[in-house]
């Protein structure tokens, strides 16, 4: 009951208060009439429309009801109308008019009928007349009277038959009888409406115009309306407004304008919505628009220090503004639960564009525990407030004391001063008592509060009363004027329930004869105008306090505040002024920006009247043009360095300003300045314009280094530093370089094939060797290769590197190994060199080979009794026909896939294109196997293919779902190696999804392997498993995972790929020929031939080094050729000459040595016949026994393609008898003269053998190995692809075609940085990347190389992802009263190629609980979006925030989306639409109450700060009676 007593004492005061501002409610001095009462009207004076009127007048502020006894004189028929009208007795009517029937009415008084009109709302300045009209009088004899009396069972009793009474609110109370009506007082009215604002001005910059205006001087003054229209003179209307502005501010900032002319006007309105005619019209031209402010706050949100309770700690929060116009941050409020614990300064600032300003945000807890509250910062850009969330913690280093538990009693609560004369005083007293059993009550403060506070006076206002004590308070009472005084004593202290209320009242009377006057007096001007002043100067004026009164002055403080507060400065601030002098104030105008600049000078001093205000206009005109300097960044720190190194750093240099930058010196000073140097030095910067300035830094020493960079500039300042630091670092342990050996050269290898040696590297040193790169370079440099061409080796170890020689021609090729590593001395060279030697292959087999693409196929998602379609490429890489005689379908969904063509012939390099129909029968998973049966290696060929059935039905609640790719495919793979990837198994579902089994099926199915194969997943979450891939064989290799689970469809197949490759193995000769050879019976003096046939059956070239004679008969045999080289699965013919020089039987041994193993003996027989005699016998030539000497030449000796040339044999002496001339060609023929031409037709080096047998059998022998070489025409190739388009990874088939010359090597450029050189002439390259690739091919062969080049010829494209777009970054809800709620959507969009599965979504923060998001979970198809509902249901008054988490398969996941919303308390606390007493009596009953005590209860803490107090209730007064 305490409480509501105080409760009711404060709402009477308030409502004194109004009654004080709202001037006289009731003056019955002033009712005013017409000039008394009248007896009738309606008297037909030749009008149908009798009407009489009667004034009053001087009533102010209140709403009343008229109230008119009427009575009938003879019989009229027609109506009585009474009304009220304002002004005239014509002019407008207020409210409605009543009306009665002349038949009804009575005709003795004191039986009269009562009419009543209103209520309505009447106003001092305006006269109001009682109007009494009839309607259609006919007869002059029958009219109507207005009586003075009145029916006293409805006014009340009264003692005469005649009388008036006027109702006031507390009793009837009898007035004039001149009086013919009766005023009903019902409330309060508005006073007279404002009036129209003055000293409107306009003033433009950029796309922003200032407006600024004088400040009205009504009380009950709320805001200001601001109207702007495109057209001179125009009325304004709702159409027009642009904003409002809440008092005390008079100013607007209206941004965003284009180019044009604006016409503004200004209203006031007061807090009965009443509205002042519109200001005198203004005008502004927009030339020259910029961009708008645009605000930055960090850090967001600010964590303070944890900090201890009764201290402070500080941080610093940065605004910034990166927009083209000022930004005016207007206010930085603090709201939320511990704002009281939170403070920050200034709260009020403007930033020029580019620039920032910090502010300082103060944490003071009071209690230990975690604080949080909301700053709210109001300001000119885009959105108009912006929130930055602030925490900390209070924290105590004692333990805490058991509370103290003291009770205030306040006796009396109610103190009546005596009336007391003005300019005297007198006093009272009351207790405050301790009646509390333990604890002292600690009083910190008596405050006093109302209008007439300064006219009373409390001692003491602090102290502190123990257990069952008291503490006697006085009260004076000073009156300055005449009247009633009252004022309300709020006492706080440590009890429940403060602050403790008391009212003081009063009565100030003039005294008979008032003494004479001592006091101070102040004059002051109303207004000071400064000179317009260049942004970033100053300019001052002096403005003089004068003291026209008799007693000393004292100025104790000159404040400076209003929106542009921060321009102007006055001094001194405080003084003090003797009777009948002055004192100069200096005031001080510093504008920041253009434009017109507003505030007011408080001034508080000991006279009357005190605080004065002087309003302080300017005016900030654009600077003359100066350069401007600005270094980004302002500190630099450089990367760590290492000692006897250097780096480097940029700094940037802008020149802002209107004209040029002379940075006249950049120099280094400090400490370790000369480890520091700049260029340039000096620089001339045009405006708007910047310069790079490089900073280099170079240790001498290990640590941190430090110095400044100053820069002399003629900008303002002149001189401006940019610290600089960098770290030295100490050299680290190095690794040592070895390679031996270090010169390599290789193994004489045959054109067309390779040899292989090895170097090895060794680290020596103690840390690890990194070798980054080994590259061949030089003449003859793709000739060789080496692999690895990178290795990391450990400290004392050593790395194997395999060097290849690929010879393309013949001869001497030689090149350099360079090695480039993190050791000293790098790069390191090692010499190559190397001899090739020519072959001839053989011609390859035709033979078709097959490449498919995809391999495995993913069908687009397809709606059950629809079809979606793909295709598949099959191309033939090889070099006769490839058939494909079949396809068919495996697999249990076989039937929901169809293809065409099954059967089809595909030449070299050619493509045939398969199509795949997919057509679901059912919503779920889908899969078959495509099995080809062709005629190259490897048939048959499998392909997965699968998709997803689609139902337009949605999916039932709380039921599992599962998401998975449809195809997962793995690295190429060794055989007999392993390699793995996950395979990750979603849950988008609502209920666990249980995994029962993962099986694996197909005819490759043992090459793959899943782990684990059961699981669960709950609701939102995934779960990976280990798909392995062991390949057996070298090629493409498929399987089909199969998922049982509890989800829709019971069953999903996943496609699984991937590629076989064969370790190369080490090349080696092989050889095959016969081991023996007889030879035809030969006449002796003739000769005959054999060959035998050398086959290399190896995968190296067949060197025959050399094959020797022997036996007794060697002699009688030759061979040739007697060395060659034989390249894989090639063939050599070797001839052998018989030549018999005596009868009988001839033996002899052919010794072949080779690089396949142990030399081969071929053993020769053959048979001499004597030659049968002619008749007659022919004289025997004579015998010749002396040496012969033979030599031999040759016209051509090298040629191209074909060589044409003619053996010339020279014997001597010229007449020996000769029985045989042989040469052997080297290339399978033998010549039998002496000179003769011969032809060789293919490309080699040919050994030449001349054999000269004489009559009497000397034979002579001359061999020219090498004698003939033949080179090979320059190769000419072309080139095909299969497939030439595919989704990354795209593995890929080049077949190349040779139009003509040999080719050995084909070196190929896939266009992404990879290259290969094969003597093949197909290979298989797998692009990893998206792209558009050119392929070229460079053919190597004996006759030189040709590069062909195909452009644009491969395209990879990315494999189907999801990406994912949100329509909003925020969402922002209305303010919602508690326990309602507010909803606002967004939409989830997949502009990806793939579904989206939106797995979870969660709300987190500490408001988290009151939002509520509409769904968790959501697949999103490509090109589609899902709409996503969020609640807003305060569960408490302030800002609530949270944040919104999406969880999904995209990129960047999770995605966050800010949420914010207010959460407000209304006062009708029993929900009947109206804010009345009713709700007055409920809300005084938990008045004082706060959280945590019983009774508490949110919806009454209007302000949400915890405690239902005094700003609670000034919140419900001033929405009483709405």
């Amino acid at each position: 009951m305490k409480r509501f007593i105080s409760v009711l004492v404060a709402f009477w005061w308030l409502i004194a208060s109004n009654a004080a501002s709202a001037q006289t409610i009731v003056n019955l001095g002033g009712i005013a009439n017409d000039g008394g009462a009248f007896a009738n009207f309606g008297i037909n004076d030749g009008s149908n429309n009798e009407k009489v009127s009667q004034r009053f007048s001087g009533i102010t502020g209140i709403v009343v009801q008229v109230k008119v006894g009427l009575v009938k004189v003879g019989s009229p028929t027609d109506n009585v109308v009474v009304s009220v009208r304002q002004g005239n007795p014509d002019g407008p009517m207020l409210g409605s008019s009543a009306t009665v029937a002349g038949s009804s009415l009575s005709a003795s008084v004191g039986s009269d009928h009562i009419l009543t009109v209103g209520p309505f709302a009447i106003r001092s300045d305006i006269s109001y007349f009682v109007v009494y009209s009839r309607s259609g009088a006919s007869d002059p004899r029958n009219f109507f009277k207005v009586v003075r009396g009145t029916n006293g069972s409805v006014f009340g009793a009264v003692t005469s038959g005649e009388g008036h009474f006027f109702r006031t609110g507390v009793g009837w109370v009898s007035i004039s009888l001149s009086n013919s009506f009766m005023l009903t007082v019902l409330g309060y009215a508005a006073p007279a409406p404002p009036v129209a604002p003055t000293g409107l001005t306009a003033a433009p910059a950029g796309n922003q115009v200032s407006l600024l205006w004088n400040t009205n001087a009504e009380p009950t003054l709320v805001y200001y309306k601001v109207y702007r229209n495109a057209t001179s003179g125009f009325v304004p209307t709702s159409s027009d407004s642009i904003g409002r502005v809440n008092k005390p501010t008079v100013s607007f900032t209206d941004t965003g304008l284009t180019v044009g002319t604006y016409y503004y006007r200004v209203a006031a309105v007061d807090s009965f919505s009443a509205s002042s005619p519109p200001s005198a019209q203004v005008s502004a031209v927009v030339s020259s628009p910029i961009a708008p402010p645009v605000i930055g706050v960090a850090p967001s949100p600010l964590a303070m220090d944890s900090t201890l309770v009764g201290s402070s700690s500080q941080k610093i929060l940065t605004i910034s503004n990166t927009g083209g116009a000022n930004l005016s941050v207007t206010g930085i409020a603090v709201g939320g639960a511990d704002a009281l614990q939170f403070s920050v300064a200034p709260s009020s600032v403007v930033i020029v564009p580019g620039s920032s300003q910090n502010v300082t945000v103060t944490f003071s807890p009071t209690s230990t525990g975690s604080k949080s509250a909301l700053l709210t910062l109001t300001h000119n850009a885009a959105g108009g407030s912006t929130a930055v969330s602030i925490n900390g913690a209070g924290k105590s280093i004692v333990p805490t004391p058991p509370p103290a538990s003291p009770t205030a009693t306040v006796n009396p609560t109610v103190i009546a001063l005596d009336t007391t004369n003005v300019g005297s005083f007198s006093q009272k007293t009351f207790v405050v008592q301790n009646s509390g059993s333990s604890g002292n009550l600690t009083v910190s403060n008596i405050v006093r509060s109302g209008g007439d506070s300064t006219q009373f006076a409390v001692s003491p206002t602090a102290f502190t009363v123990g257990p069952g004590g008291s503490q006697t308070v006085t009260v004076n009472f000073v009156p300055s004027s005449a009247g009633s005084k009252a004022t309300i004593l709020g006492i706080y202290h440590n009890a429940n329930g403060s602050p403790s209320l008391a009212v003081t009242t009063g009565v100030g009377r003039m005294p008979a004869s008032p003494p004479p006057s001592t006091a101070p007096a102040i004059s002051l001007p109303d207004s000071l105008v400064m000179d317009s002043t260049a942004v970033g100067s100053s300019s001052q004026k002096i403005v003089t306090a004068s003291n026209t009164g008799t007693a000393s002055l004292a100025i104790t403080a000159i404040a400076v505040s209003g929106t542009d507060a921060g321009v102007f400065s006055v001094s001194p601030t405080n003084a003090a002024v003797a009777a009948g002098t002055g004192q100069g104030l200096t005031v001080r105008f510093t504008p920041t920006s253009i434009g017109a600049k507003l505030a007011r000078l408080i001034i508080s001093h000991n006279a009357a009247g005190s605080p004065d205000t002087i309003k302080v206009t300017g005016f900030g005109k654009a600077p003359l043009p100066t350069p401007s300097f600005s270094a980004s960044p302002v500190s630099l720190a450089l990367d760590s360095v290492l000692i006897g190194s250097t780096g480097q750093k940029i700094c940037t240099v802008s020149n802002a300003g209107a004209v040029g930058l002379v940075v006249s010196s950049a120099v280094f000073s400090g400490l370790h300045a000369s480890r520091f140097s700049v260029l340039p030095t000096s620089a001339n910067i045009a405006a708007g314009s910047s310069q790079i300035f490089i900073v280099t830094f170079a240790p001498d020493s290990a640590g941190t280094k430090s110095a400044s960079l100053v820069f002399s500039h003629n900008a303002a300042g002149g001189r401006d530093s940019v610290s600089v630091t960098g770290i030295g670092k100490a050299p680290p342990p190095v690794p040592l370089f070895g390679v031996g050996p270090t010169t390599l050269v290789m193994d004489t290898t045959n054109v067309g094939s390779i040899s292989q040696k090895i170097l090895t590297v060794t680290n020596s040193g103690i840390v690890a060797l990194n070798v980054s790169s080994v590259i061949v370079s030089g003449t003859h440099a793709p000739r060789f290769s080496v692999l690895p061409t990178s290795a990391n080796i450990a400290a004392g170890s050593s790395q194997i590197f395999i060097v290849t020689f690929a010879p393309d021609s013949a001869g001497t090729k030689s090149a350099s190994l360079v090695f480039s590593h993190n050791a000293a001395g790098t790069p390191h060279t090692v010499n190559l060199s190397g001899v090739g030697r020519s072959t001839t292959p053989p011609p390859p087999v035709p033979t078709p080979s097959i490449s498919v693409s995809p391999v495995v196929l993913t069908m687009d998602s397809t709606l059950v009794g629809s079809f979606s379609q793909k295709t598949v490429s099959v191309s033939n890489t090889g070099t006769a026909n490839l058939v494909v005689s079949n396809i068919t379908r495996s697999g249990a969904d076989s039937t929901q896939f169809a293809v065409s063509p099954t059967a089809f012939t595909v030449s070299p390099s050619g493509s045939q294109t398969v199509t795949v129909t997919f057509v679901p029968s059912t919503a779920a998973q889908k899969s078959t196997i495509l099995n080809i049966t062709h005629n190259a290696v490897g048939s048959p060929m499998q392909i997965v293919v699968s998709g997803m059935g689609k139902s337009t039905t949605p999916p039932p609640a709380n039921n599992p779902a599962i998401a998975v790719v449809v195809s997962l495919a793995l690295d190429s793979t060794n055989i007999s190696s392993t390699s793995q990837k996950l395979l990750a198994i979603f849950n988008t579902g609502t209920a666990n999804l249980v995994i029962f089994g993962i099986t694996v099926s197909g005819a490759q199915a043992g090459m793959f392997a899943v782990s684990p194969t059961t699981t669960t997943i709950t609701p939102g979450s995934s779960q990976s498993v280990t798909v392995s891939f062991t390949p057996t064989s070298a090629g493409a290799k498929s399987a089909i995972l199969t998922i049982g689970h509890n989800a829709n469809g019971g069953s999903t197949v996943v496609g699984v790929s991937g590629f076989g490759k064969t370790i190369p193995t080490q090349p080696a000769p092989g050889i095959s020929m016969p081991t023996s050879l007889v030879v035809d019976i030969t006449d002796v003096g003739s000769f005959s031939q054999k060959t035998l046939v050398v086959s290399n059956t190896g995968t190296a070239n067949l060197v025959v080094s050399n094959i020797t004679r022997s036996g007794a008969d060697s002699a009688m045999f030759s061979v040739s050729p007697a060395s060659f080289t034989v390249s894989p699965n090639g063939l050599q013919t070797v001839t052998v000459n018989f030549a018999p020089v005596s009868s009988g039987n001839k033996a002899a041994a052919l010794t072949i040595s080779h690089n396949a193993g142990n030399s081969i003996t071929v053993n020769m027989t053959g048979v001499g016949r004597a030659a049968i005699a002619s008749s007659p016998p022919v004289q025997n030539p004579p015998s010749f026994s002396g040496p012969v000497t033979v030599d031999f030449s040759a016209s051509n000796t090298e040629g191209r393609g074909t060589l044409d040339t003619k053996f010339d044999v020279r014997i001597s002496p010229s007449n020996v008898p000769l029985r045989r001339i042989w040469i052997i060609t080297g290339a399978g023929d033998t010549l039998r003269s002496s000179y003769t031409s011969y032809t060789y037709t293919r490309p080699g080096k040919y050994t030449v053998r001349v054999e000269v047998l004489t009559e009497a059998g000397q034979l002579t022998v001359v061999e020219k190995p090498n004698y003939i070489t033949v080179l090979d025409v320059p190769p000419s190739v072309d080139f095909t692809a299969s497939p030439v388009k595919g989704e990354a990874p795209l593995t890929v088939r080049f077949k190349s075609s040779n139009l003509g010359g040999s080719v050995t090597v084909h070196r190929w450029d896939f266009g992404d940085s990879s290259t290969v050189s094969v003597s093949a002439d197909s290979v298989v390259h797998i692009y990893a990347a998206p792209g558009i690739y050119a392929v070229g091919l460079t053919a190597i062969g004996p006759g030189g190389s040709s590069t062909k080049i195909k452009s644009g010829l491969i395209t990879v494209s990315l494999p189907p992802a999801p990406v994912i777009k949100l329509s909003a970054a925020s969402l922002a809800f209305d303010s919602v009263a508690v326990a309602s709620q507010s909803r606002r959507s967004f939409i989830i969009s997949n502009i990806g190629t793939a579904d989206l599965l939106i797995t979870k979504i969660t709300v987190g923060g500490s408001d988290a609980a009151q939002f509520t998001v509409s769904q968790t979970t959501a697949i999103v198809v490509p090109g589609m979006g899902q709409t996503i509902t969020v609640s807003f249901t305060p569960v408490s008054a302030g800002a609530k925030s949270a944040t919104l988490a999406i969880t999904h398969n995209a990129v960047n996941s999770p995605t966050s989306i800010a949420l914010a919303g207010i959460g407000l308390v209304s006062p009708d606390f029993n929900r009947d639409g109206r804010v009345d007493v009713v709700d007055f009596f409920i809300f005084s009953e938990v008045f004082g109450v706060k959280q945590g005590n019983v009774g508490y209860d949110p919806k009454f803490d209007l302000n949400g700060d915890g405690a239902i107090e005094m700003i609670d209730f000034f919140i419900f007064v001033d929405k009483f009676g709405k």
